[in-house]
């Protein structure tokens, strides 16, 4: 006769033979996060490392070390403070802090700076493979996740430019704050709510670094949901959406975020060209099907249709069913996670698409593990499929090999992503070489003009793309914040005025009325052209010169002369 075994009183222990097995596990579960940390560790070292030596700053990583290094720093409060002057910081304070501590840490080194890079998204992924095994996934799933999401190559920005450094951490914040929320379900008493408490501050805090994972903690009741009933999932999901959404409303009223925002029409024009893009990614750049995406659509729906129609036939294995659940389920969330993550971009300008190269790709931040689900969960599905009905235990295998297929494809993407973002760096290097040649002394208030350069190294990659990061670049060099420096854009066109210059014709360079009031003109003896290809340089002192010149110096090329 079997006894039913009782409940323990409060404050009782498990029997030692439990307890035991629980400390095992716990210890088992250890070792593995301990492997797997160094496992992405060692494959970020290996695939990101020698860009850490070779690389460095573009676009905005200019802006963002010459902001720190020519201001005077009476405090570090006063140097945050000074940050959060940037338009681009002012709804974003933690990320003011975060950046005078890097700029503090590292200074000029660059190799430092992409050594941290690197962490930080080893850190986001190793956050994730602990999100997914509290999911309920099984150790090597969510490790193999943690890899691809590691190595996702229509994301490459996380790990090649400085500029978007704080968007791994971002969103790692949000990872953790998911993780304490599912401990405090678990606990009881002031544990809980300690829990509970520190979980929104770290969705707060991942919030005021960077919006990009805002969607999914204001969807967290659906995470919640697979470790608690409904009504417990709602009650915390009402706290999120309480402390989030004022956050997030004074985020969309600032004066970065109107400058950005479309209208309603503007939003669904934009909002329909991420839904048509979409696709491309995932044949132009996540599998080798550049100009026949729908074969990649279809395939990922014919496996889905195949897998709904395994579980529904009776004569399909039981002991393969769980595995397939699992994998339609990561498929579906997959699809969420994307919807998701777009969905912060649609207000915004349409220079956020899915299918941007180069610096771009940033927009694939969150959407990416979303990318990695659907294409983890389809070849799960594959496995099972194939292997499920005699050589079950093999699945695991089939979704290694299927997986590391995948890395092979990647792994050139990531390795052409990272040349060309370090020709870039080499090519402004080269530039701000025969600016320095050219006008060696510059007495402040200088403005320089660069002509020739191309402005992408590539599609995507900068060189000097914008005004700002020409003349942050320049001032840099200089230890000089009255000096500006500007590019010769394609449709550039210089007006000769009776005592200063005045550029217009492109949108870097906006018309001002009169024409002498634009922030771009400059005063004759003042300004200096630079051919920065053939090395040609002169100063502008007069009108007649300045008409000459206009003969002299082109502009730049989009792209370098094939």
């Amino acid at each position: 006769m079997s006894v039913q075994q009782q409940p323990l009183p409060a404050g009782r222990r498990l029997p030692r033979s439990r307890s035991w097995a629980a400390l095992g596990a716990g210890q088992k579960e250890g070792v593995r996060v301990g492997l797997l940390v160094l496992a992405l560790t060692a494959i970020g070292a290996l695939v990101y490392g020698p860009h850490a030596v070779n690389g460095g700053f573009l676009g905005d990583s200019w802006t963002l070390r010459s902001w720190y290094q020519l201001y005077p720093h009476a405090d570090f409060f006063g140097t945050v403070g000074h940050f959060l002057e940037l338009h681009t910081m002012q709804t974003r304070p933690l990320n003011a802090v975060y950046r005078t501590v890097l700029n503090y840490s590292f200074g000029g080194e660059m190799g430092s700076w992409f050594v941290w890079q690197i962490a930080a998204n080893v850190l986001m992924s190793g956050s994730l493979y602990l999100l997914l095994r509290r999911l309920f996934l099984p150790p090597l799933d969510s490790a193999l996740i943690a890899v691809l999401v590691l190595l996702f190559p229509a994301a490459s920005s996380l790990r090649f430019w400085m500029a978007v450094s704080h968007a791994p951490v971002a969103i790692s914040f949000a990872i953790v704050g998911f993780l304490l929320a599912f401990a405090a379900f678990d606990a009881e008493g002031r544990r809980a709510k300690l829990l509970h408490a520190l979980s929104l501050l770290l969705f707060v805090s991942s919030l005021l670094l960077y919006e990009v994972a805002l969607p999914v903690m204001l969807a967290s009741v659906l995470l919640y949901r697979f470790r608690v009933p409904w009504r417990t999932a709602v009650r915390r999901w009402g706290l999120d959406l309480a402390l989030l959404l004022p956050i997030a409303l004074l985020v969309t009223r600032s004066e970065d975020a109107h400058s950005q925002a479309q209208s309603d029409s503007g939003a669904l024009a934009h909002l329909w060209k991420i839904v048509e893009k979409s696709p491309r990614l995932l044949g132009d750049r996540l599998l080798p099907l550049s100009g026949a995406a729908w074969v990649a659509v279809l395939a990922i729906a014919a496996l889905a249709g195949g897998g709904i129609w395994a579980l529904r036939r009776a004569s399909w294995p039981e002991t393969s069913r769980p595995a397939l659940r699992r994998y339609l389920l990561l498929l579906a969330a997959g699809l969420v996670v994307i919807a998701l993550g777009y969905s912060i971009y649609v207000p915004g300008i349409n220079y956020y698409e899915p299918t941007m190269p180069g610096i771009a790709d940033r927009i694939n931040a969150v959407p990416g593990f979303g990318w990695v689900f659907v294409l983890y969960g389809s070849i799960g599905i594959l496995a099972t499929l194939v292997l499920g009905r005699r050589w079950r235990n093999l699945i695991p295998l089939g979704a290694t090999l299927l997986s590391a297929i995948l890395v092979a494809l990647w792994l050139p993407l990531i390795a052409t992503e990272s040349r060309n973002y370090v020709k870039g760096f080499e090519e402004g290097q080269r530039v701000l070489g025969m600016v320095r040649t050219a006008v060696p002394d510059p007495p402040p208030h200088t403005t320089i003009w660069t002509f020739g350069q191309p402005v992408e190294i590539a599609n995507g990659v900068p060189i000097f793309g914008n005004t700002w990061d020409m003349t942050y670049s320049v001032q840099l060099m200089y230890g000089d914040r009255t000096i500006r420096s500007y590019v010769g854009f394609p449709g550039t066109y210089i007006e000769c005025l009776a005592t200063k210059l005045v550029p217009g014709g492109n949108a870097s360079y906006p018309t001002a009325s009169p024409p002498g009031s634009s922030a771009y003109a400059s005063d004759y003896g003042t300004v200096y052209f630079v051919d920065t290809v053939n090395g040609q340089f002169e100063r502008i002192d007069s009108r007649g010169q300045c008409l000459q010149a206009l003969r002299t110096y082109r502009n730049s090329p989009a792209f370098p002369a094939e």
